[in-house]
């Protein structure tokens, strides 16, 4: 698994066997402000490889899905393909479930952060 930034400024998420989604960015909205982002993502011939955007589905695939249990080590940061490629800028909060969310609750988990972003 793996979720970067690359140097066109979009989003891909990354799943077993090279298979990804893309989220193209409005890069202007990248900078000074404070952005969710989630994942979730189900393996086999009827999986599905979403991203949301501050709570919202932004993007999603719908088909076969790599299934193979992930043996490569957990990393946030810097990526494991391309070693010394860093994250530039602020992450936080960061939580990893055993199963996919469900839409309304990757929304409440959004409502939530930006109640106390705005205190």
């Amino acid at each position: 698994l793996d979720l970067q930034f690359e140097n066109d400024n979009n989003l891909y998420f990354y799943t077993g066997g090279g298979e990804n989604t893309e989220y193209i960015t409005n890069a202007s909205t990248l900078l000074h402000n404070w952005i969710m982002i989630a994942v979730s993502y189900s393996g086999g011939t009827n999986g599905f490889r979403n991203i949301y955007w501050n709570g919202r589905l932004a993007k999603g695939f719908r088909g076969a899905v790599s299934a193979s249990p992930k043996t490569t080590q957990f990393n946030i940061g810097e990526s494991l393909v391309f070693p010394g490629r860093y994250f530039q800028g602020k992450i936080d909060a960061v939580a990893i479930w055993k199963r996919p969310l469900k839409p309304r609750e990757i929304k409440a988990i959004y409502d939530a952060a930006q109640r106390s972003v705005k205190d």
